[in-house]
């Protein structure tokens, strides 16, 4: 799994003789490592108030009950 973000700032200040523009741009990237038993078809992910969310579910693994009948 990857995320990335990208941010573009643009500042300008004006005085009686002269003029500067700045803009200065920054890429980030985070991976993280995903669990074998992860359900990669069923991940969700959601950004709140500057918070990013990340619902993983686990996949089912099969039931390993087992009936012994007693003699």
């Amino acid at each position: 799994m990857s995320l990335s973000n990208q941010k573009e700032e643009a500042k300008e200040e004006e005085g009686v003789k002269w003029h500067r523009s700045e803009r200065s741009r920054t890429f980030q990237k985070r991976s993280i490592r995903m669990p074998d038993d992860a359900d990669m078809e069923h991940v969700k992910a959601r950004h709140e108030n500057g918070v990013l969310h990340v619902d993983i579910p686990k996949l089912e693994q099969p039931s390993r009950q087992r009936t012994i009948d007693i003699q």
